[in-house]
């Protein structure tokens, strides 16, 4: 469609703000493409030469004034975004590098940026992430139900009450050691600010040596008792995590005949015997929260027998 004469008092090339459709020639102020309502009267409601050249000296003026922001903003966001394309490329293959644009930027003496763009790097935001986690008593720090014990490493920690780790089984990724580094680095940082992760067992914590003699004195548990978690011991019941009681950590050879013992100690804990092989003789040794009966520790009081 040609540009003709309009009776409208418009510029001669007036175009819709919306879909660029030339409004010369109109009889109503309304777009006949996109339907948009314009004001001739209103430079403000269209777009004419006039109008793209204020605009295009606006967007000058502004990229004059800001441009020392932007170019810094710009190299900030490309370091940051540099930093956590290298820790995820090719899951985590580059993942040791991820400091590299934060060190070119020091090296450059650009502390601001360098700082900036290490708080945003994978390493701080990781460890950010899991120290909200602690703080709100999540399942990577505070042990429950479904977070089985099946060594001495996943014993919950005596000194800040934390969740151990069992090494486990399987593979990582290659970038899994920055994660892990966070996991770690957020319990003594945590610890220090808070103490114990909310929700963590606070109750008595035995070694290996006063559970072992807190068992001297203790119970005898049929095997029913074992199988089903509800123990009894001097005449008051416990529930415990009857599941807990079949994970060990030794392959059974030759299987122990010691009866299963069980004993309070000071009130909040309870304590299991289980003996599981004799070459090497062997016994896990639980710890349950009395209230919870969740498992909270297991130690392996092992004697090892000379062939």
């Amino acid at each position: 469609m040609s540009c003709v004469e309009s009776s409208l008092p418009i510029p001669i090339d007036a175009q819709c703000l919306s879909c660029r459709y030339c409004l010369v020639g109109l009889s109503e102020p309304r777009c006949p493409e996109c339907g948009r309502i314009f004001d001739p009267s209103d430079h403000r409601t269209f777009l004419d030469s006039n109008r793209r050249n204020a605009l295009i000296v606006l967007a000058g003026e502004l990229w004059q004034r800001h441009r020392r922001r932007v170019i810094w903003t710009a190299v900030l966001a490309g370091a940051v975004l540099l930093s956590w394309v290298l820790f995820e490329w090719l899951e985590g293959s580059f993942s040791f590098l991820f400091w590299v644009p934060t060190a070119w930027l020091a090296f450059r003496r650009q502390w601001a940026r360098a700082a900036l763009a290490m708080i945003c790097s994978p390493a701080i935001v990781l460890l950010l992430m899991q120290c909200r986690e602690y703080a709100h008593g999540g399942s990577r720090y505070v042990r429950g139900p479904y977070n089985m014990i099946q060594s001495p490493q996943g014993s919950l920690k005596p000194d800040t009450r934390v969740r151990g780790f069992d090494p486990g089984c399987g593979t990582h990724s290659s970038n899994y050691w920055l994660r892990y580094w966070a996991d770690r680095q957020a319990i003594p940082i945590m610890h220090f600010i808070m103490g114990p992760p909310p929700g963590a067992y606070r109750g008595p914590y035995p070694t290996l040596d006063e559970s072992l003699t807190a068992l001297e004195s203790g119970a005898v548990l049929p095997k029913s008792q074992v199988e089903s978690g509800h123990i009894i011991i001097g005449g008051k019941a416990f529930s415990v995590d009857s599941d807990q009681l079949d994970r060990w950590g030794y392959v059974i050879k030759v299987p122990d005949p010691a009866p299963v013992k069980a004993a309070v100690y000071h009130s909040g804990c309870v304590i299991v015997r289980v003996p599981r092989s004799l070459q090497p003789r062997c016994a896990a040794v639980y710890l349950f929260d009395a209230v919870t009966g969740q498992c909270f520790a297991v130690y392996w009081d092992e004697d090892v027998i000379s062939p």
